[in-house]
């Protein structure tokens, strides 16, 4: 067959399959599928902020796109169409005469408000139109991926339209905003357009005064009304994010009463494919929905989704003194708010169920008031249960689940349906408003959810929506999405979500209505365009504050009921800022491959801890980020690898603190000098800094996180710096409580710092000789007894002196009388052990075991720890003169003398403040002291306390100080023009040969293989063994890999052959070709 019988061939085959598909899509019954045309601008946009995406218009249409093609996209990104048109209408009889209006397949209405001398505004007027705020519109991190996704420009486009309807929000004209300083009048420098708590809000006017834009609907008359329209959505992983609100406002603007009124949400619901749904309500609920007929649907496949529609708030009509109705976001005694009065559908070419007329009268407006009365809208007979063979105003109001009830397919076989519910009857008098509220859900289409689980996870969606709704929408705002940087590596990628201070701080600082930040979870995706549900969790971070696992109320697709289960699953981890990926869960914990892409997201949570909210915690947007593993690009060249320790130097200072450094992001790591310093506050607060020292620049600042907890630092500059100070306490816990002198024998060896040497450790344990060993009165003889203040301790190193002449202690707990002891106490500066300059003589304060001795008892009591004979206690108190030397002990002696010595009663008259009562001692505010209740313990059971010449010193860890430096040289990571050159022979193309699909390719109408290792710039060439140019692919991006569709410049797929890639690098001066093996799968043309 010749190129042109195939030419013509191919032409034919697409006019006669666009001409059935233009058939398909306009059926008279569902409006001709075009659109009335619309003034302003613009008169239409979407609302797609959370799962849904879908169209809104300013003439009361809905959920259509503008071709005339099913509108409502589920989930978002998908191109599945789960709603093809919506719309609002109402009827009364007016002066006799039944009139309807709102919008179904034909709008009555056009944009505008009815100004005060009853005419209509000018639909184009400049203002006229339809606009949509996001509150975050100018947040430096605002996500537009919805919006340009959906083909609305650029996000400059984007973010302008944002901007202007921001400054233009018509709150004259009644649109919603949040009065953010509650004074009642809307300050455009203050309060927020929009709903308030929503994330994304559209809003506009229309009015029904064009007779003959009314008339196209059911051949009424106008009645006067001005509707305002505000639709709203929350960006959430939770039901909410499957739900979007409308509210109407009807005011009559007429000088007519509209008696006997009633107001109607109407909907054409195809799902996926249009032939195969049914329908149903329920009554309770107020609840009306669409699920499919068949179980498995031509678009959704084995999973499609339900859609439904519920009456939150219905019209407000005079009750009981005791009835309540809610109006304007407010209660309202003695009113209530009407439920849904009657359900009905429609079935396509059905010749009861069939839908009225568009413009015409008889067969339109009146056909519409027998629906409104719960009637079969050709008779104005009642609808009949074939179940209980009972009239009634419900139709479809069984349950599909359990198969009771009026259920669709009882007398229809699945088709194309459209339904509508109903709220009235009541009055409107001249100048009346009205307010009705419709949540719209959609739920399904994932998992292993059939069609039948997805009305009954409709129902518990529906739920939540109704939670929202009954506490007036004041739905706490979303935690901020973290702000996710990505580094891809060879066969792993590294995620960080730290870089961003401000957002960081704003999620980890969350408290609102009862929910806190608990923690971060990490999912992976196994599409860019996949559910929530679809996800699977690769790691969760979370507080430690015992919350661990968030419990809450979930369906469970496999039973259809709600259970509690676990919806958090924390773990008390820590928080943690950064993952390192290797692994796919979705092909059983496989290695990633290079040049595949892989979807994750990282999400933030919010837990209240209230038993009876729901839900329990709060989820911030999914941001889904695709992900491609992949070798270095050409030239560049990496000195780490993820999770590679740096050494680092104590340059300055004598702390026991360490500063742990690890490298995250090989790739963002500088080369460069780093030094890391200490401050300390007036409070005493240790904070510190990270400085750049190549580049002067502090890329950390006023930290003050000293745990050593690796994971929980921050990272900068590709690297998580842990300083971690030292806790005050004896170093070693216990071990640097040595014996360095005894009286008599050679000195122990002990190293510059005291560390002790086998034999010479005394705390609970013996001494060089085996004549005693230190420990502590009360309680189990523990360290605790010893350092309860250790604080004022640590960082002084401390001696305990036996010597020939003693001094001076004193019975301060009992009756102040006067003794003598055997040592001296002595605080020997910090870390300066051999440097006696800076010692400061103790003043010991003794608890005694036996009182009426005149000195320090030994072997008077009995040891908790080991039971053997102990000292009276030790209590070492520090000299309010700190004069290094025994100052401030002289002043505590003379004290003594002059109070009669030995025996005698302590005087404070003699004291240098006798009116502190002090004893000269530094009591610190309170009574605090470094060390209590130390004893010396008789473990040779001779009563001999040690002899003259023995030593014990107290080696106390340092905690890092101002004084303290640390310092380190990061690796490096460099580009080199002379090795990208080298590189370009790694140049390569995969999956070569390609055997008819590439396991990366999303279906068959996109094949592709991928080139690797390329520069930025590049220009790929690619021959038929024939020498002819096939397809041309200009490269200029900052990855390393470029596509070819496996079609030629014409857009045509290529025939199986070998062909020659040339490859042209300008910026490096090099080419190389690469030859390229396809083998097609057989063509099987479904789309032209």
């Amino acid at each position: 067959m010749t190129y042109t019988k195939i030419k013509f061939l191919f032409l034919f085959l697409a006019i006669v399959l666009s001409t059935v598909q233009i058939e398909a899509e306009g059926d008279v019954n569902h409006g001709g599928g075009k659109l009335n045309k619309i003034s302003g601008t613009p008169s239409r946009t979407r609302l797609n902020i959370n799962n849904i995406s879908t169209w809104i218009y300013n003439n009361g249409n809905s959920d259509i796109d503008p071709n005339g093609n099913s509108g409502l996209i589920f989930p978002k990104g998908s191109n599945k169409g789960a709603v093809f048109e919506s719309g609002f209408v109402w009827g009364a009889d007016v002066n006799g005469e039944k009139r309807v209006g709102g919008s179904t397949y034909s709008q009555g209405l056009i944009p505008g408000a009815i100004l005060p001398n009853g005419q209509r505004e000018d639909e184009n007027a400049s203002h006229v139109r339809i606009y949509r705020v996001r509150p975050d519109w100018n947040d430096p991190n605002v996500d537009f991926s919805s919006e340009v996704n959906d083909g609305e420009g650029t996000e400059a486009e984007v973010k302008a339209q944002y901007e202007k309807d921001w400054n233009e929000w018509p709150v004259a004209y009644g649109a919603p905003y949040e009065d953010v300083d509650g004074n009642g009048q809307f300050n455009a420098d203050v309060d927020k357009p929009g709903f308030p708590g929503a994330n994304q809000t559209i809003w506009y006017v229309a009015n029904d005064l064009d007779s003959a834009t009314c008339q196209s609907l059911y051949g009424s008359d106008p009645m006067g009304i001005e509707m305002q329209a505000t639709f709203w959505s929350y960006k959430s992983s939770s039901a909410l994010g499957n739900t979007f609100f409308r509210k109407y406002v009807i005011i009559n603007k007429s000088a007519d009463t509209f008696e006997d009124m009633y107001v109607s949400m109407w909907s054409d619901v195809d799902l996926g494919d249009a032939g195969d749904d049914y329908s149903g309500c329920d009554v309770e609920k107020s609840l009306m929905f669409t699920y499919n007929g068949d179980a498995d649907d031509g678009v959704y496949g084995k999973t499609p989704p339900a859609t439904g529609f519920d009456f939150f708030q219905g019209p407000i009509v005079p009750g009981e003194p005791t009835d309540e109705a809610i109006f304007n976001n407010k209660v309202k005694t003695g009113y209530k708010n009407l439920p849904m009065s009657a359900h009905y559908f429609f079935i396509n070419s059905d010749p009861i169920y069939a839908d009225p007329d568009l413009g015409d009268y008889v067969n339109g407006t009146l056909q519409f008031h027998n629906l409104f009365r719960g009637l079969i809208s050709g008779t104005g007979q009642p609808f009949v249960d074939p179940t209980t063979g009972e009239d009634t105003k419900f139709t479809l109001s069984g349950d599909p689940v359990t198969g009771q009830g009026w259920v669709d397919g009882l007398l229809h076989s699945p088709g194309d349906r459209r339904q509508g519910m109903v709220s009235g009857p009541f009055t409107m008098a001249p100048g009346d408003t009205q307010e009705i509220v419709v949540a719209e859900l959609v739920a399904g289409a994932f998992g292993s959810v059939d069609r039948l689980g997805a009305v009954q996870l409709l129902k518990f969606y529906d739920l939540e929506a109704q939670s929202a709704y009954d506490n007036f929408f004041k739905v706490p705002e979303s935690p901020k999405a973290p702000v996710v940087t990505v580094s891809e590596m060879d066969e792993e990628v590294v995620l960080i979500w730290d870089q961003d201070a401000a957002t960081r701080q704003a999620i980890e600082n969350y408290d609102a209505l009862g929910y806190k930040f608990q923690g971060y979870v990490v999912y992976q995706y196994p599409s860019a365009n996949a559910q929530f549900e679809d996800a699977k969790i690769v790691a969760t971070y979370d507080l430690v504050d015992g919350i661990g696992k968030v419990i809450g109320p979930q369906f469970d697709v496999s039973g259809g009921v709600v259970l509690d289960k676990v919806l958090k699953f924390g773990s008390d981890s820590g928080i943690k800022r950064y993952i390192t990926l290797k692994e796919d869960l979705f092909k059983g914990n496989t290695p990633l491959n290079n040049g595949t892409p892989y979807y994750y997201a990282v999400t933030a949570y919010c837990v209240n801890e209230d038993l009876g909210v729901v839900p329990n915690y709060l989820e911030s947007p999914v941001i889904v980020k695709e992900i491609i593993p992949q070798t270095l690009k050409p030239g560049e060249s990496a000195e780490s690898e993820v999770e590679d320790a740096i050494q680092v130097a104590h340059s300055t200072g004598v702390s026991d603190g360490v500063v742990n450094v690890k490298v995250v992001d090989p790739k963002a790591v500088t080369g460069d000098n780093y030094r890391v310093d200490f401050a300390e506050d007036e409070a005493g607060t240790i904070s510190w800094n990270l400085v750049n020292v190549t580049s002067g620049a502090t890329v950390l600042a006023n930290q003050t996180n000293l745990s050593g907890v690796q994971n929980t630092y921050l990272i900068a500059e590709g690297l998580q710096v842990a300083p971690q100070s030292a806790s005050a306490e004896i170093k070693g816990a216990g071990n640097a409580l040595v014996e360095v002198a005894y009286g008599g024998v050679s000195p122990v060896k002990t190293d510059a710092g005291g560390a002790p040497y086998g034999g010479n450790k005394v705390w609970h344990s013996l001494n060089s000789t085996n004549d005693y060993y230190i420990s502590a009165g009360g309680g189990t003889g523990g360290l605790d007894r010893l350092y309860r203040w250790v604080t004022y301790a640590s960082p002084r190193d401390f001696e305990l002196r036996f010597t020939e002449a003693g001094g001076f202690g004193i019975y301060a707990f009992t009756d102040d009388k006067i003794c003598t002891v055997p040592f001296e106490l002595w605080d020997i500066g910090v870390a300066t052990v051999n440097d006696p300059s800076d010692d400061i003589r103790m003043i010991p304060f003794i608890v005694e075991n036996d009182s009426t001795k005149p000195f320090w008892g030994y072997a008077t009591g009995t040891d908790p720890y080991f039971g053997y004979a102990e000292s009276d206690w030790i209590y070492w108190m520090d000299p309010k003169d700190a004069t290094p030397g025994s100052v401030g002990y002289d002043q505590f002696a003379n004290s003594c003398t002059q109070s009669g010595g030995a025996g005698a009663i302590y005087d404070y008259q003699f004291d240098t403040d006798p009116a502190a009562g002090d004893y000269n001692a530094n009591f610190y505010g309170g009574f605090v002291y470094p060390w209590g209740r130390m004893t010396v313990c008789d473990y040779a059971q001779d009563g001999t306390p040690p002899p003259a010449g023995t030593t014990v010193r107290i080696i106390t860890s340092k905690p890092v100080t101002a004084n303290d430096k640390f310092t380190f040289t990061a690796p490096d990571f460099s580009t080199d023009a002379a090795q990208a050159k080298e590189d370009v022979k790694k140049i390569n193309v995969f999956p070569n040969p390609y055997y008819g699909v590439n396991p990366n390719e999303i279906n068959k109408y996109q094949r592709y293989v991928t080139f690797n290792h390329l520069p930025a710039k590049a220009t790929i060439r690619l021959f038929n063994m024939g020498g002819q140019l096939v397809s041309t692919i200009e490269k200029d991006d900052a990855t390393q890999f470029a596509r070819w569709n496996l079609q030629n410049d014409n857009g045509l797929p290529v025939a199986s052959g070998v062909y020659i890639a040339y490859i042209d690098m300008p910026g490096l001066g090099k080419t190389k070709i690469v030859k390229v093996a396809i083998i097609q799968e057989t063509q099987i043309l479904d789309r032209f």
